[in-house]
């Protein structure tokens, strides 16, 4: 779209988006997207510009063909040891526009909000790490599965001076609850970036079923065909009405309370994500997203953020395991 090109970069490097039919012995037929960028295990799948915009077109296509019901589902996966390691960040710290940093996050809601509007139920298959905008892929779909031996699922940004600016901060507290959603938005990247394993995935609620390897991207498509057919998902951890007129405002309350008391009222995205978090438990998905858009303008033009950036560049640069990798 002509809105972004101010983003585009001839040095992306792109994760591509590659679509294949899977016919399932019920004879419905899954669309299973891949994200691959081509490379080996030590450089993971990024989400840039150029490969939003590749992946939000082939979601169109797949709607397209949702429509004619040549297709009963959708599927995302990543290459093997990743669905994606979120956005990419190397050229970021550039950025000095507000309205560039707006459109960052608006191609993000773009892009990914199309999973909840298939027309068929989308799912996506966790079959590695998947850290802030990879695991918002997740987020924005229906249904997620998770390998077991992913390792690591997190939504760090507020380590880095952000927020979850691509759904993160109204999605994930709607599917687990607020308590929870408070853990994996603001505490666990306030304790050394902490990410979640697979099981702890799971019994939070981010993820609905959990598979082992070898064979897990074969029991996630047979999972989804029951889905199809009819099988009823249980949310133990989901926001309901009784959670948003109690607990909500004084766990988020609690939540300001600890951060104030540990870092002091300097750093801008806590309680930048804290804001959102509370306004999360009401108003459309819509209003929410903008107030995520606006929170990404904010938040990456500022001195706090990039120099987040360079401190975090620097140390995994120099990291003899960065962060999140998997074992080779």
């Amino acid at each position: 779209m002509q809105k972004y090109e101010a983003l585009l970069r001839d040095d992306e490097v792109i994760t591509h988006s590659y679509v294949s039919d899977v016919k399932m012995p019920s004879g419905r037929v899954i669309a299973l997207l891949t994200l691959d960028n081509g490379l080996d295990f030590n450089r993971p799948n990024t989400l840039g510009p150029k490969t939003l915009l590749e992946f939000a077109g082939k979601l169109d296509e797949l709607k397209e063909r949702a429509k004619n019901k040549e297709i009963q589902g959708v599927a995302v996966t990543g290459k093997p040891y990743f669905l994606a390691a979120g956005a990419d960040l190397s050229k970021v710290h550039e950025i000095q526009d507000r309205q560039v940093g707006r459109l960052i996050a608006e191609l993000g809601h773009y892009a990914l909000e199309k999973l909840d509007d298939m027309g068929v139920p989308s799912f996506v298959f966790i079959n590695g790490l998947a850290l802030g905008g990879g695991l918002e892929i997740a987020l924005n779909a229906n249904y997620r599965t998770v390998n077991e031996a992913a390792p690591a699922i997190a939504l760090p940004e507020v380590f880095l001076g952000l927020i979850p600016g691509w759904g993160g901060a109204y999605l994930l507290p709607n599917l687990i609850g607020i308590k929870n959603a408070l853990k994996v938005i603001i505490e666990n990247p306030l304790k050394q970036n902490r990410m979640l394993k697979a099981k702890e995935a799971l019994e939070l609620g981010i993820v609905d079923v959990m598979f082992a390897s070898p064979r897990f991207l074969e029991e996630s498509l047979a999972w989804a065909d029951e889905v199809l057919a009819g099988k009823k998902i249980k949310r133990k951890n989901e926001a309901g009405a009784i959670e948003k007129a109690t607990i909500w405002g004084p766990a988020v309350s609690i939540a300001k309370s600890m951060v104030e008391e540990k870092l002091g009222k300097v750093p801008l995205s806590p309680y930048a994500a804290l804001d959102l978090l509370a306004k999360a438990k009401s108003g459309s998905k819509k209003d929410a997203f903008i107030r995520e858009d606006q929170a990404i303008s904010d938040l990456i033009a500022s001195d706090q953020f990039r120099a987040s950036i360079y401190a975090f560049n620097l140390v995994q640069k120099h990291a003899k395991k960065p962060s999140g990798a998997p074992d080779p």
